[in-house]
């Protein structure tokens, strides 16, 4: 999945909101014009081409193979798009201008961070830890807000929000969250570790692995309310309640010591950007198809609102090719439907039920 790729973009970019009334479907059937897809095979004289490298290759072939619809070329002419001079094909534009409300109002403000301990991301070190984070802190945000008035039980109307948010928990938030500190503790920090002992540098994470194991009980336990409460037990929706305000506590306390102390660990142990990188690349792998779909789009979503349009779509030029014509293409429609919708939805009274989008790429995975 995360071969070799070079790739190129330049362009607008619409800023994003968390009212998803006013977001526009990404899909191929509402806007076929601006699809992706539909742009393949540009003018030569004006498209920029993307080198997928072998592996790219195979998995853009499947991909192409798998999919149904109009027989599109399966080389690396099926990704060439003008860049440069379309940028409205990008499949994120179609997102329009933030209107916060509520406690998302002071917590995820356009291109402003909601990290307690870095006010500005002066550099990479800043930046590493905040890329994951911002999104976890996004999830947060929206769960807090759902749970002011989560009453299932007490009010038979909304009991409809139970299966809705414990789907979200159990298909996204809760696997994100698990493989980001998972990944922390068998790849990123073992992979500093050993930069740490290469340059004299005591193990700096004792505490951060206590918090890990913490941090994942506090997971396991939210998770195993469901039934109760979907069996009508009043007293498990305030007991689920305060497990979520207490684990969501804790693990803004964690990601903001961790944002503290890393920079200084990078420091210390002189651990180079193109070294982190490699753990990075490590981590993404471990994602899979799945996992990359549930993690990177919230991940751009919440990068454009601390870090802006121009620095999201940096990072995101260095993704492998397949990953982003995935991401394009298939990942950002479910984003929309599983994710943003679902938590807009869970803050208001009319009851909502998610329709997986209809995606023919999504058979690869």
């Amino acid at each position: 999945m995360f071969g070799t790729g070079v790739f190129h973009f330049e362009g607008a970019w619409c800023q994003v909101t968390t009212d998803v009334q006013s977001i526009l479907d990404f899909g191929a059937k509402s806007r076929s014009e601006l699809h992706p897809l539909s742009r393949a095979k540009q003018s030569k004289s004006t498209a920029k081409s993307i080198d997928l490298g072998e592996v790219g290759q195979g998995l853009a072939s499947e991909v192409c193979a798998s999919a149904g619809g109009p027989k599109l070329p399966c080389t690396s002419d099926f990704l060439r798009f003008e860049f440069d001079t379309a940028p409205e094909l990008h499949p994120m534009s179609s997102i329009r201008q933030p209107v916060q409300t509520g406690t998302l109002q002071a917590t995820v403000a356009l291109t402003a961070l909601s990290s307690a301990v870095v006010t500005e991301a002066k550099d990479w070190r800043d930046e590493a830890l905040l890329v994951p984070h911002e999104c976890i802190r996004w999830w947060n945000a929206n769960l807090l807000e759902i749970l002011a008035d989560f009453e299932p039980v007490k009010r038979p109307t909304s009991a409809w929000k139970t299966k809705v948010l414990m789907d979200f928990m159990d298909n996204y938030y809760v696997p994100c969250v698990h493989h980001h500190h998972r990944s922390e503790e068998e790849i990123y920090n073992p992979g500093i570790l050993e930069k740490c002992k290469s340059m004299g540098v005591a193990d700096p994470f004792t505490k951060v692995k206590k918090d890990h194991e913490t941090l994942v009980s506090l997971l396991d336990k939210v998770v195993t309310f469901r039934k109760p409460i979907e069996s009508g037990d009043a007293k498990a929706v305030e007991e689920f309640k305060t497990a979520m305000k207490e684990m969501i506590k804790f693990m803004e306390e964690h990601l903001a010591e961790e944002e503290q102390d890393y920079p200084k660990i990078f420091a210390d142990c002189q651990l180079t950007q193109e070294e982190e990188g490699v753990l990075l690349n490590k981590i993404l792998e471990g994602l899979g198809l799945d996992g990359s779909k549930k993690f990177l789009p919230p991940i751009m979503y919440a990068m454009v609102l601390w870090r802006g349009k121009d620095k999201m779509m940096e990072w995101e030029a260095k993704l492998p090719g397949p990953t982003r014509m995935l991401n394009s293409n298939c990942w950002l429609n479910d984003f929309h439907e599983n994710q943003l919708r679902v938590l807009e939805a869970l803050k208001k009274e009319e009851a909502f039920e998610p329709h997986p989008p209809s995606c023919n790429l999504c058979s690869v995975m």
